[in-house]
């Protein structure tokens, strides 16, 4: 039989009056070192109790608790990466299934045509006009053009006589060159500014 306060009123103290709780520590722990082994040091020394909590569970549930929602949180993560990871595959995928055709051979008046899922169809060649394509801009010719335009000429003009002759746009620039040069505007010192 204990010396001291049952189980059941240590674990009230503990809960209600933690001060008295400690005074009877130390009280059972110079008078009674058993009692104070037995009875006291599970309190003291239990992770879970050290936050206040009882001996029902309270800091145990709280420590599930804790765990509960970082492994919730975890599991969402891991969840919603996966969805941004197969949302850009499928959505591609389903688009570029149904509408990419190529075309793998032209019969007579008839084109062969197999998709992406490897079912092959014939359909009539359509009559198609000859494309007219853009022609390509040069890096020199497009910064020399904008510069111009921006009347920002001595910039232009080293840009423009970069130009080379095999360039589609070489008359462009060649024609810009000699406006910049015919109306002196690299020479000028000052830039003409806008009157608003």
């Amino acid at each position: 039989m204990p010396s001291g306060p049952s189980k059941q009123d240590l674990e009230m103290y503990w809960q209600s009056s933690r001060q008295y709780f400690d005074e009877l520590a130390n009280y059972y722990k110079t008078s009674d070192p058993e009692y104070y082994k037995e009875y006291i040091l599970p309190f003291y020394s239990n992770p879970f109790r050290s936050t206040g909590g009882s001996s029902s569970g309270t800091g145990a549930k709280k420590g599930v608790a804790v765990l509960a929602v970082a492994g919730f949180l975890a599991v969402a993560a891991l969840g919603a990466g996966a969805f941004l990871l197969l949302q850009d595959d499928t959505g591609s995928d389903k688009e570029t299934r149904s509408d990419k055709k190529e075309v793998t051979q032209p019969v007579g008046p008839q084109l062969i045509t197999k998709d992406s899922l490897g079912v092959t169809t014939l359909s009539p060649a359509p009559e198609t006009e000859p494309e007219i394509s853009p022609v390509p801009l040069s890096i020199h010719f497009r910064r020399g053009r904008d510069l111009y335009n921006r009347k920002e000429y001595r910039l232009a003009e080293k840009y423009l006589q970069q130009v080379p002759e095999s360039d589609p746009n070489y008359k462009d620039a060649q024609r810009m060159l000699k406006e910049i040069k015919d109306s002196n505007l690299s020479e000028r010192k000052k830039p003409i500014e806008r009157i608003r």
